[in-house]
């Protein structure tokens, strides 16, 4: 799943009638894996290659004009159904608003 995580305004500055702000803007992705052996170790392989190769895709990439790339903000564990394996991933970029 990709889902919003965010905005927060940055520095802005007003001058001759336009106003230009910083705005970092996240994102997060959810990983379901389901796991089919009992300690879940192979499910873990899988997770690590796949959420790396997530990282790799999403990392320096930018939507349009944006004024910045993704970085990745953090990645955790989160708790999820029996037999599967979640993590939330989370990336911000930074934009400008200009009015």
């Amino acid at each position: 799943y990709v889902m919003p995580a965010g905005r927060v305004g940055l520095d802005a500055t007003a001058s001759a009638g336009s106003f230009v702000q910083g705005v970092r803007v996240g994102v997060s992705v959810v990983t379901m894996l389901q796991s089919t052996d009992a300690t879940g170790r192979r499910a873990l392989t899988d997770l690590d290659s796949f959420l790396t190769r997530i990282t790799a895709a999403i990392c320096g990439w930018a939507p349009g004009d944006t004024v910045g790339v993704f970085e990745l903000q953090s990645e955790r564990p989160i708790p999820g159904a029996r037999g599967t394996l979640s993590f939330i991933t989370d990336f911000r970029i930074t934009d400008q608003i200009r009015i």
